[in-house]
């Protein structure tokens, strides 16, 4: 009774002196723990954290169990942990300060408006479909990055500059097999062709992509695994289409769903409440 008596005792004492600011506390804890738990799963990063999970219960059982040298070990260990933690995680945090860097801060609040190339967009999605579509019916292999927020300097700089207006011709002469852009990416930005026999960083988790996949996919993943860019890849085997973001590829891809798609994210989608308060206001002068 006198255990239990002073754990209701200790629990009202926490919650005598909780307070608004202590629940944000637990619930920006709680997010940041999620979206960390999120960025590791099904990377190397998560075989990682359970080794140091194993390594944190040991120390507990040798701290209970009053086992001298273990403790002495694991204290010594731990003291290094944070530095060790840096340079075993390095590209996990590099891609998380990614993301973090390319967040706007009207995005987070919802405020964010309408792209100013999004009209340029719109004329050249239907280039780009169509485009894809000829070289996937002659299984032309290709490789299309399109910037969004992260720039592609670093690899803009490996390959050659063009800064043109996509056009179905323009893009059926760089693909065409043994022409000397033909290797190698074209990155797009702001709806133009900035630059084509571009390298490719590998992918992180390379050991995990399937053997059948060559290596224009394995460069597709590899640079949405650390930018935000949407990559087209036709497949020069099957003509197939996939389109690799955010670390992953997805296949399969008709003419239809690639311009779905593509809206989806190049075109922001306009509230139709902010039209009709723009159409009033033309209206009003």
């Amino acid at each position: 009774m006198q255990v239990i008596q002073s754990f209701f005792d200790a629990v009202y004492s926490v919650m005598k002196g909780f307070t608004v600011f202590d629940l944000l506390d637990i619930a920006l804890i709680s997010y940041i723990v999620y979206k960390a738990f999120k960025i590791v799963r099904e990377t190397r990063a998560e075989q990682l954290l359970k080794g140091i999970l194993l390594l944190c219960l040991a120390f507990f059982v040798a701290k209970i169990f009053r086992l001298k040298t273990m403790e002495f070990l694991f204290t010594n260990l731990f003291q290094i942990g944070i530095l060790a933690l840096i340079v075993l995680f390095q590209p996990e945090l590099r891609r998380v300060l990614e993301r973090v860097g390319r967040t706007k801060v009207s995005r987070v609040f919802g405020t964010e408006g309408s792209d100013k190339h999004a009209g340029e967009w719109e004329r050249v999605i239907p280039i780009i479909v169509e485009s894809v579509q000829r070289l996937s019916k002659n299984t032309t292999g290709a490789l299309i990055v399109i910037e969004r927020q992260t720039k592609l300097g670093e690899q803009i700089a490996t390959g050659v500059e063009i800064n043109a207006k996509p056009s179905v011709e323009l893009f059926g002469n760089i693909f065409f097999v043994n022409t000397p852009l033909h290797d190698g990416a074209v990155i797009m930005r702001n709806a133009r062709i900035l630059a084509a026999a571009c390298f490719l960083p590998k992918p992180q988790k390379e050991e995990l992509i399937a053997t059948h996949l060559g290596s224009r996919h394995r460069a597709a993943i590899g640079i949405s695994e650390v930018s935000d860019s949407i990559t087209i890849v036709v497949s020069e085997e099957t003509g197939t289409v996939s389109v690799a973001e955010n670390g992953e590829l997805q296949r399969g891809f008709t003419s239809e769903r690639l311009a779905t798609y593509l809206r989806d994210k190049l075109v922001p989608k306009v509230d139709k409440d902010s039209k009709k308060h723009t159409f009033l206001k033309g209206k009003k002068k």
